[in-house]
């Protein structure tokens, strides 16, 4: 059988385990928040507004520069669509990370619990043999 210290010692370490888990858990939540609040505001700002566009009264300059209007105008959006797909990919990678550091910490509480119980079957000093 163990000895309590050793017990108590490896409590606090999963203590100090589980607290910086959820530090991690904390700053991975807030720049989650922050990716996608600007990701909202582009596709608002940005990608919808640049795709609602209408290069139709640009003909007036000539169809050439009309067609190349729409040419630039499809490769900025082609390239917002991929940097946004980017973005969603990332975003959807911080939340996995938040998953199984969340399935880290339920871990740690799961040891705890049983160490706990360990601990709680000493005998106390004066029952001894």
């Amino acid at each position: 059988m163990r000895r309590r210290e050793a017990i108590r010692s490896e409590i606090k370490c999963l203590d100090d385990k589980i607290e910086e888990y959820n530090g991690k858990i904390y700053k991975l939540e807030e720049h989650y928040k922050i990716i996608k609040m600007n990701y909202d505001k582009i596709v608002r700002d940005v990608y919808e507004p640049e795709k609602a566009c209408d290069l139709t009264p640009f003909r007036m300059c000539g169809e050439e520069e009309y067609r190349q209007a729409e040419v630039y105008r499809k490769r900025v959006i082609d390239e917002l669509d991929k940097s946004l797909g980017d973005t969603l990919r990332f975003l959807s990678s911080i939340q996995d990370a938040i998953k199984n550091i969340s399935g880290l910490i339920k871990e740690c509480e799961i040891k705890k619990r049983v160490l706990e119980a360990e601990l709680d079957n000493f005998l106390p000093m004066k029952y001894r043999s």
